[in-house]
């Protein structure tokens, strides 16, 4: 028999053909048969991991205008673009982070203490896996 199998590297459909031959005997005549299997691959669950990182930001630079600290997460393994959305309801006034870096800024005028953002991390997927997210609570600290 023969059996053809496609090449698989990404998640989706497939077509699996296999054929059979016989070649006969004196009773019987020679045949095949093909059958047609689909063979569905499903995306994966996405693998995405945040953790949260404490930022600091200066009181005496906050007097003058609002500042910006690097991002208050590592994100790791990760499929797809990544996106980063504040929770509002369980996230201080004063803080706002960008959608497409990580970054969060600090309002002009802060007080001294420390702040909580809580930002809801997003992998858009790819070709094999699926989207994911992760909520995570991080820290900003004026100091």
């Amino acid at each position: 028999g023969k059996v053809t199998v496609p090449k698989a590297t990404k998640a989706g459909t497939y077509v699996l053909k296999v054929e059979a031959t016989a070649a006969g005997d004196a009773n019987h005549e020679p045949g095949s048969k093909t059958v047609i299997y689909k063979v569905v691959v499903k995306k994966a669950r996405n693998p995405i991991s945040a953790k949260a990182v404490k930022r600091t930001a200066k009181l005496a630079v906050l007097k003058k205008r609002a500042v910006t600290v690097k991002r208050p997460m590592v994100v790791s393994k990760a499929q797809g673009k990544v996106t980063y959305a504040r929770v509002a309801k369980d996230s201080a006034k004063c803080l706002t982070i960008n959608k497409k870096t990580g970054k969060v800024t600090v309002k002009q005028g802060t007080k001294k203490g420390t702040y909580k953002i809580k930002v809801k991390v997003t992998a858009k997927g790819n070709a094999n896996y699926k989207p994911g997210s992760k909520t995570i609570t991080c820290k900003v600290t004026v100091k």
